[in-house]
């Protein structure tokens, strides 16, 4: 596929964590539109401040970073609590038209910060996802396992219609759980059509035995508040996917009856991947844990 004849990556920062609700509701008419026609992607703040700095760089203490810490960070790297990435593609003028449309989209929000390339120079939050956007692969992102030292990570990854009260809804309950067990939320939205992808980023500190217990916990709490909240992941961890099937148990499990007949049919001695996504063959199944 040939490059368009023109490129403009940019960011719109947010103050405040419940600006996710208004935000969404103005992505989607202009994703459907393919005025944003890559994947439009929100971040939250440590997902956009962990590639530069760590969490020792501005809090010392256990548990949760505290809002006045998080007020810090964002003020000294001149970000939001959400910020929005997407870009521009094609001639000049389509380019120029798109730009003000967004402008004046986003600009119905409160405080609202509009940023270019030019403007983020040596930012190497907002040059990785610029070359992302351009089909430029990279490992930049990878620094977010520094944010507690020696870090690994697990996602966990909701899924749910694109409305903001939705999407404000399941930041509360997600991040809310993470508090809980003293996990900062490092997350992102991301709006395909009108799907809304949510991905949180469990960074643990991988020599430390009870801090991964912990997240394990955590994971299992999270599976449960969410599907409480009638949402369902769209990927997992192996661990966890005879968990995230379970949820799935409306009309007597009428999906997965549907689906391990299907499994019978075509696959009876479970050659093919055997309980991926839940779904095992008839030998196997009811014995697993």
């Amino acid at each position: 596929m040939p490059e368009p004849p023109g490129y403009r990556p940019y960011m719109v920062t947010f103050e405040n964590e419940e600006d996710i609700g208004p935000i969404s509701d103005v992505v989607q008419p202009l994703k459907l539109n393919m005025v944003i026609p890559n994947a439009a992607t929100t971040v939250g703040l440590i997902w956009e401040a962990a590639v530069k700095v760590t969490k020792a760089q501005y809090y010392s203490g256990k548990g949760v970073m505290p809002e006045s810490a998080r007020k810090k960070m964002a003020a000294d790297l001149d970000i939001g609590s959400w910020n929005f990435y997407a870009a521009l593609y094609g001639p000049d003028p389509i380019m120029d038209n798109n730009w003000a449309l967004i402008r004046d989209s986003f600009g119905q929000i409160p405080g609202a910060k509009f940023f270019t390339a030019a403007q983020r120079k040596n930012d190497a939050a907002f040059d990785y996802r610029a070359k992302l956007m351009q089909g430029i692969p990279n490992m930049t992102e990878f620094g977010l396992l520094n944010w507690v030292g020696a870090g690994s990570h697990i996602d966990f990854s909701p899924i749910s219609p694109v409305t903001g009260d939705g999407a404000l809804k399941q930041f509360e309950v997600i991040r809310d759980v993470c508090h809980q067990y003293d996990f900062d939320y490092i997350g992102e939205f991301l709006v395909g059509w009108r799907d809304m992808h949510h991905v949180l980023m469990l960074v643990f500190d991988r020599d430390d035995e009870a801090h991964k217990k912990t997240v394990r916990d955590l994971f299992l709490a999270l599976i449960e508040e969410a599907s409480k909240a009638g949402y369902g992941e769209y990927r997992t961890h192996l661990e966890y996917m005879d968990h995230i099937a379970a949820t799935y148990g409306w009309n007597d499990r009428a999906l997965y009856r549907t689906i391990e007949s299907l499994k019978d049919a075509f696959d009876p001695e479970g050659i093919l991947s055997p309980g991926k996504s839940g779904i095992w063959p008839k030998p196997m199944r009811n014995k697993t844990s």
